[in-house]
């Protein structure tokens, strides 16, 4: 029996340590670079960037490197023994400050705040699971209609001052925004053409305290589509 080993591979022009069984970073996952940075930019204040399912750590990495100002530090979260291995040495080789966690989807996250989440969640119905990632199966599905894990990771938020970043399938958002709305607003979606959503929620308690959107122009990060 051959035995896996660590690799690395190429996204938005850097190099991701990938340990055996971790998902490697996707192209599908670019559009999230810049409009995190987008979030970040409106943050009048020092921000915790939390990278929820984070993988190999690239997304959450990539955008706190782009945007040392506005970060305090980075979390990276994830419950995957080869995820958390693969973004602990992404982690340490950029000399950045942060920590990375186990942590699964419901479960209340103690950071400072306010925090701004970014999360490339499994979305995909298993039925849409093609037989090229049966393999990554708890890395690419959630559920029967895919918002297993959105939903349980946003009630594990809901207590926290801060702004989420979410990827979905466009079809998702209008049941996210159903379930979730006492908690959540809807700040601004960004669609693809082929029906993935990058959708932005500023939780209620941050509102309420006075920050979020509170006493200033909330500006919509992108209006139509992304590519």
């Amino acid at each position: 029996m051959s035995r896996r080993r660590d690799t690395t591979c190429r996204w938005a022009g850097e190099s991701w340590f990938v340990a055996p069984g971790a998902f490697r970073p996707r192209k599908s996952s670019y559009p999230m670079l810049g409009l995190g940075e987008a979030v970040l930019d409106r943050e009048p204040q020092v921000v915790t960037l939390v990278d929820l399912c984070c993988g190999v750590g690239n997304l959450g990495l990539a955008i706190a490197r782009s945007r040392q100002a506005q970060v305090g530090s980075v979390v990276l979260a994830d419950r995957s023994a080869a995820a958390l291995k693969s973004a602990r040495a992404n982690l340490e080789m950029r000399h950045m400050k942060g920590e990375v966690r186990s942590w699964r989807a419901g479960e209340v996250l103690n950071v400072a705040e306010p925090a701004v989440f970014v999360c490339n969640p499994p979305f995909l119905p298993l039925s849409d699971v093609s037989p090229n990632d049966a393999c990554h199966l708890d890395a690419i599905a959630g559920g029967a209609d895919g918002l297993d894990v959105i939903h349980e990771l946003m009630a594990g938020l809901r207590g926290l001052r801060g702004r989420l970043l979410l990827k979905s399938l466009a079809s998702q958002v209008g049941r996210i925004r159903v379930v979730h709305d006492a908690d959540f607003a809807l700040e601004s979606v960004a669609e693809t053409t082929t029906g993935i959503a990058f959708s932005t929620w500023c939780s209620r308690k941050w509102v309420m305290s006075g920050g979020g959107c509170a006493g200033r122009q909330c500006i919509p990060l992108h209006e139509g589509r992304v590519s």
